[in-house]
């Protein structure tokens, strides 16, 4: 059996009609042996196919402030930065922003 490199989970950011076309990532990970091997990239290449497949307008995710890999990774796939959540999580004692990311597709 293969072994689960990493894995995304996209949903619709909405639940009422005026959402309709939102999507949102709520979770995207790579295995620690298999970063740097371009899974990432993959994976963000697969949920634009999937949101335009869907017919949505635009995706959005949350990253922290701290993490410059993801944050590099999101804005090669064209993702900038719509708003920060200040001192949003307490992580081994120091505060780490909430970065809001969103990328539009139509």
């Amino acid at each position: 059996m293969g072994e689960v490199l990493g894995y995304v989970r996209l949903q619709d950011k909405y639940a009422f009609p005026e959402g309709t076309g939102v999507l949102s990532v709520n979770g995207l990970a790579v295995a620690k042996a298999a970063r740097g091997r371009g899974i990432g990239s993959i994976l963000m290449t697969a949920v634009t196919d999937e949101a335009t497949r869907r017919g949505a307008r635009k995706i959005t995710l949350h990253v922290h402030g701290t993490n410059t890999v993801a944050r590099r990774l999101y804005e090669r796939h064209g993702y900038t930065v719509e708003g920060t959540h200040p001192r949003e999580f307490l992580i081994e004692g120091q505060y780490v922003d909430s970065l809001v990311l969103a990328k539009f597709l139509t």
